[in-house]
């Protein structure tokens, strides 16, 4: 399958000197690669092919020139050091991403929750939580997502066996990230006390600007009340004497279990409808029992 991938057919062809390079696509993520060796070298992700191990440590990576970046660490000192603050890295372009990341202006401002980030890349990235397609479905379950990573994230809820919730019948985490880096927490005001310790100039510039709420699309003109009030779709855990128990972000009640929270927060909402992801049906649902039952019956094939 690899060697087949490899001899991909040619889409087109580049000129560099006197050479022709071909320009060839991936069979998998549709992505073109200028030459054959950058097409094999791609294909190793796909493959999970790490043939090159560090001599230092356990690790391996699937190309010669990551491993020698990662063996650079194992032997040096971080000599790139940030003007603005106290952190240091191992290369000119760790610094280089750092300073933009954390230092420079974000010039790029989302227009419809008026965010702002350090690249046109992260924007557009970022511009998904706003669309209601969900293009990313998962071939196990039939649950849908927006992004690929949060595809690739929930897949490895199956692949491990390790749940921690359940939602359209769908066994996966439900969490808030931090978009500044990636950390994951349970609840919204969580991410507001790690933003305020470990971002706080990120806090700061976030304070301006409207703030419009992904689950309600309630907007609000402070950082902390949107976040906040985030907690409302939330099950937020209680550590008791007698162990941890669950309440509803939405009107305060407790119970033992996760799920039965979950269910019990699922009945706030008067309008909520789950639509069947596969393309030509139709069908919807206002209960997660009959969605889960109808993507089991009706779609087991595909799935």
């Amino acid at each position: 399958m690899f060697l087949e991938a490899a001899n991909a057919k040619v889409r087109d062809w580049v000129c560099r000197g006197v050479r022709r390079i071909p320009i060839v696509e991936c069979t998998f993520c549709n992505k073109t690669y200028r030459g054959r060796n950058t097409l094999r070298k791609h294909l190793k992700l796909h493959f999970k092919i790490k043939n090159y191990a560090c001599q230092y440590c356990t690790r391996s990576f699937s190309d010669r020139s990551s491993l020698r970046l990662h063996e650079f660490r194992h032997s040096t000192v971080k000599a790139f050091n940030c003007n603005h603050c106290d952190r240091s890295y191992y290369s000119q372009a760790e610094l280089k991403q750092h300073l933009v990341f954390q230092h420079e202006e974000r010039k790029f401002v989302c227009p419809v929750c008026s965010a702002k980030f350090p690249s046109k890349t992260i924007l557009n990235d970022h511009s998904r939580v706003h669309m209601t397609d969900r293009p990313y479905i998962c071939n196990i379950c039939g649950y849908s997502f927006k992004r690929n990573r949060n595809l690739t994230r929930h897949l490895l809820c199956h692949k491990e066996g390790k749940p921690k919730g359940k939602v359209n019948g769908c066994m996966f985490q439900k969490s808030v990230s931090c978009q500044h880096c990636a950390l994951l927490f349970e609840v919204p005001t969580e991410l507001l006390d790690h933003m305020i310790d470990q971002h706080h100039q990120e806090y700061r510039r976030a304070q301006k600007g409207m703030h419009v709420c992904p689950y309600c699309n309630h907007s609000f003109d402070d950082f902390d009340k949107c976040l906040k009030h985030q907690n409302k779709h939330y099950v937020i855990p209680v550590n008791t004497e007698g162990g941890k128990i669950y309440e509803c972000g939405e009107c305060g009640r407790q119970l033992r279990y996760k799920s039965l929270a979950e269910k019990h927060l699922l009945s706030h909402k008067k309008n909520i409808v789950l639509d069947c992801p596969y393309e030509g049906c139709f069908k919807k649902y206002k209960h997660k029992m009959h969605y889960t039952r109808h993507i089991q019956e009706v779609h087991a094939s595909a799935m």
